[in-house]
């Protein structure tokens, strides 16, 4: 990777506003090259096609998201299983902490959070991938 290359982060978040401040602020500010899912199937095809340096995901209350997660755990997806993951949602409870631990989640933030605290995730997640070893 070139020293004035952004390393490239999947986005997956329903919710236009969130998903465009997060996006243009880390963009705005060299964090990282987002790119924008707005839903589970698109974040599923892209990172079926495409690798990422790390991955922020919104999980729902339905959490349909962890099978994606898993899913990039398992190596079945383009990118690496160790890639940095964090997840955002809204709730939280010991069996979700549980199975974000066990597929090895670096971070979870809680809705409504404020932009400092997404940045220091999107800094560190990505910084993350640095630790990783190339395949």
């Amino acid at each position: 990777m070139r020293h004035d290359t952004l390393p490239g982060l999947l986005l997956l978040e329903p919710y236009f506003v969130l998903r465009h401040t997060v996006a243009a602020v880390a963009r705005e500010l060299r964090i990282a090259d987002i790119v924008e899912a707005t839903s589970l199937e698109s974040a599923t095809q892209m990172l079926e096609h495409r690798s990422f340096d790390a991955c922020l995901v919104s999980v729902g209350d339905e959490r349909q998201e962890l099978a994606l997660i898993q899913r990039l755990r398992d190596g079945v997806l383009a990118c690496r299983p160790e890639t940095p993951v964090a997840v955002t949602a809204a709730t939280v409870d010991a069996g979700l902490v549980l199975a974000l631990k066990e597929m090895h989640v670096s971070r979870i933030v809680l809705k409504p959070f404020k932009v400092k605290v997404m940045l220091e995730t999107l800094t560190k997640i990505v910084a993350d991938r640095s630790s990783v070893p190339v395949a």
